[in-house]
């Protein structure tokens, strides 16, 4: 909003002049200055380390978001409180998967190998079985 724009200039990056930018100083000009608005922003970043702005973000009380090295997102307590991290049996043995969040994390996992649902979703596209073994002989779909 304008006012979390106000709060962000004043008591975060603190640039007040860029509440009077008239190419910045209303949402919709922000959006329409997008490119503008962004390398200001990433320019007063780059000044400073991550928890410099993590800090100043938590003391002004407007929203932000942290985005995550791959590194912290596997190491976070959360993530692991979560049961986000399973493992999967595939044909060269287990493998981490991470779980879809929805998914309920005790139910086993596999990691099918080439062609080894093959036969059954020809078959249900209406694939006789005779067909089905032509055409992995063939070669032309692979099947176990």
């Amino acid at each position: 909003s304008d006012d979390q724009w106000r709060v962000f200039c004043e008591d975060v990056v603190e640039q007040p002049a860029w509440t009077d930018d008239e190419r910045i100083a209303t949402i919709e000009l922000r959006r329409q200055n997008r490119e503008y608005a962004e390398g200001l922003v990433e320019s007063a970043f780059a000044e400073h380390p991550r928890e410099y702005w993590l800090d100043k973000l938590a003391a002004s009380g407007i929203p932000y978001g942290v985005v995550r090295s791959m590194g912290e997102v596997v190491e976070h307590p959360q993530a692991h409180h979560r049961e986000m991290f399973v493992e999967a049996s595939s044909e060269v043995g287990p493998l981490p998967l991470v779980r879809f969040p929805l998914a309920d994390a005790e139910n086993g996992r596999h990691i099918p190998s080439v062609g080894e649902h093959t036969g059954e979703i020809l078959a249900e596209l209406g694939v006789d079985s005779d067909d089905i073994e032509k055409l992995q002989k063939a070669k032309v779909v692979s099947g176990i």
